[in-house]
């Protein structure tokens, strides 16, 4: 617990101690905001990036749809960040899941460039 201020020079003091913490803490809050709100602004410039490579790299080498197997075991990108963009662009890129094969086997998954509507 706080200890009282005896006179009213130390509760000015205390007055404006804790006018300069929270002003402190409103100015890192609005740092904290603008960081997050500048950070959010790289990383969907980062992923509209990669959207673009993943889509030229499906419509030159695999005419638009490939399986995501394929794209992983030849290209190297992860199925984790396939989806995450398949999620963030749905109007760009479509994943569907395939029938397994004649032989059984589990079904796999296609991703298809969708083409731009003008």
């Amino acid at each position: 617990m706080t200890e009282q201020p005896r006179n009213p020079a130390e509760k000015t003091n205390q007055k404006t101690q804790n006018y300069n913490l929270d002003l402190s803490i409103q100015r890192g809050h609005a740092i904290a905001t603008e960081q997050l709100r500048l950070l959010s602004a790289i990383r969907d410039q980062e992923d509209n990036e990669r959207l673009q490579t993943l889509s030229l790299l499906i419509n030159t080498r695999y005419g638009g749809r490939v399986s995501l197997r394929q794209l992983e075991r030849s290209n190297g990108w992860k199925y984790a960040e396939v989806k995450r963009l398949a999620a963030k662009f749905p109007h760009q890129l479509l994943i569907e899941g395939t029938a397994s094969g004649e032989n059984g086997g589990r079904p796999g998954e296609i991703i298809k460039v969708i083409p731009p509507v003008f």
